[in-house]
């Protein structure tokens, strides 16, 4: 939420009293309608779902273990038995699966690929589930994409 609704420059706008709202605003979304998925749907995956239920997203998980369909229905959950398939439909990826063999160094190039672009990627589990090189590429594109949208 405080990613999606620029909080921190916000913040840091205010703090220094130079409240512009439309300086805020500028890079500010709202999550109403966004899709928003999470690879993992343990303990703290169900309850990043549950917080966000209120904000009127449409809701996505991909964990080895399906929900019972109660919570799925209860959420209105989208599940997704692979998390590449998932990544390409969400606005927002949350990352709240453990680390062990098979998620250690998920996030790819290739893997971001599959992303839409402008996609949120946010890392609550482990630092190792990506790779710090392709993440770097793939910031380093955005800033230049944009770089180039200012040029013309």
């Amino acid at each position: 939420l405080s990613l999606v609704r620029n909080f921190i420059p916000s913040h840091e706008i205010a703090t220094r009293g130079e409240w512009n709202i439309a300086d805020c605003a500028l890079q500010a979304y709202d999550l109403e309608g966004m899709a928003v998925g999470t690879v993992g749907a343990g303990r703290i995956g169900l309850a990043v779902l549950r917080r966000l239920k209120p904000f009127d997203c449409v809701l996505h998980y991909s964990d080895e273990h399906r929900l019972p369909l109660a919570v799925e229905e209860e959420l209105n959950l989208h599940y997704h038995h692979d998390w590449l398939d998932m990544a390409s439909q969400v606005d927002v990826l949350t990352l709240n699966c453990p680390l062990h063999g098979k998620t250690e160094g998920m996030i790819t190039e290739m893997a971001l690929s599959r992303f839409r672009r402008g996609t949120y990627l946010i890392n609550t589990a482990r630092g190792k589930l990506c790779d710090p090189d392709a993440v770097a590429a793939a910031v380093k594109l955005v800033i230049e994409h944009a770089l180039l949208l200012c040029f013309f």
